[in-house]
């Protein structure tokens, strides 16, 4: 029995012919990397729901918050699709600019927040105790 048939039967063939099924093993992975993006990107938005509620703000005005956190959140992605959309592949040299440069700066950027957070935390921790004025 040769190494292809070994793998496993191949799935369709269409464009995607020659790709194999996965199983419960690449299933589980797919779930658990859904849940980790989904995690990443519901804590701020959690977070942002929380400093509204602490605020306490009427009806009215903590919706409006809510609303304007989700558009800001919302709002770069949007404008760079509109922009994709429109411009087609004019865009491609920028948006390949663009990518290098976050690239290039994700570890500095990444330690910075960390940094900010910690940060904070050791500023609220010192206030709790009463440390500062």
């Amino acid at each position: 029995m040769d190494d292809d048939a070994a793998a496993g039967p191949e799935v369709g063939g269409g464009p995607a012919a020659g790709v194999r099924r996965g199983g419960a093993g690449a299933l589980v992975a797919l779930a658990l990397a859904a849940v980790a993006i989904e995690i990443a990107t519901l804590l701020p938005y959690l977070a942002g729901i929380g400093l509204v509620a602490a605020q306490g703000p009427a009806w009215p005005a903590s919706s409006a918050y809510i609303v304007f956190y989700c558009a800001v959140m919302i709002l770069p992605a949007a404008v760079l699709l509109l922009l994709r959309t429109a411009a087609g592949p004019r865009m491609d040299r920028f948006l390949g600019r663009f990518e290098a440069f976050l690239s290039r700066h994700a570890n500095g950027t990444g330690a910075l927040v960390l940094f900010l957070i910690g940060l904070l935390l050791g500023l609220d921790a010192l206030d709790g105790l009463g440390v500062t004025g």
